[in-house]
């Protein structure tokens, strides 16, 4: 029960940690012109692509289900979830520079107010990199939650009522009715 509890945790913290990551700036776009002061543009996650922006917040709010459902269900969720932070990775690997060229074109134009298609610098930091390990290690806790032991007895009550020969004076010490049989 605790590797199904500690794994569940880790998805939905690594959710949250995508879900930040995502609002974080990911590129300094400088684009110079002549005569003016250089454009500089810092484009959050979200801004180049919201997909993962979206998957994250499935990943944070899939842990009520998971942890409400049991057998089956819970595991064909924790699948479904999986292969969403899969999705995820995915996703956030696209959102290189190298792949992102006509979206940092198109923000670029919007922010000069004229069609630009190159002549920018970019500058990236490292949080797609921490995006992409969150959303595989989300994958990984989905696999975990799977492969949990399954509690399908419950625990026993500490309150349980035991049966065993007492006497009448033993039931009373024990708090038990010695008439109700």
């Amino acid at each position: 029960m605790q590797s199904f509890r500690r794994s569940l945790v880790c998805l939905v913290a690594c959710g949250a940690v995508v879900l930040i990551v995502q609002a974080q700036t990911w590129s300094v776009v400088t684009f110079p012109q002549e005569g003016f002061p250089d454009t500089v543009l810092r484009i959050t996650g979200r801004a180049i692509n919201a997909v993962p922006s979206a998957l994250a917040l499935v990943m944070v709010t899939s842990g009520l289900g998971i942890a409400s459902a049991r057998g089956v269900l819970r595991n064909f969720f924790a699948l479904v979830v999986g292969s969403l932070c899969a999705l995820c990775a995915l996703e956030t690997w696209h959102m290189r520079p190298t792949h992102n060229e006509n979206v940092l074109s198109s923000l670029v134009s919007d922010a000069v107010g004229r069609t630009v298609s190159g002549g920018f610098t970019v500058t990236t930091t490292p949080w797609l990199w921490v995006s992409m390990t969150a959303s595989i290690a989300g994958a990984i806790a989905s696999v975990a939650i799977v492969r949990a032991p399954n509690s399908s007895g419950s625990a026993p009550s500490r309150y349980a009522r035991h049966e065993t020969n007492l006497t009448p004076w033993q039931s009373l010490d024990h708090g038990q009715d010695p008439t109700v049989l």
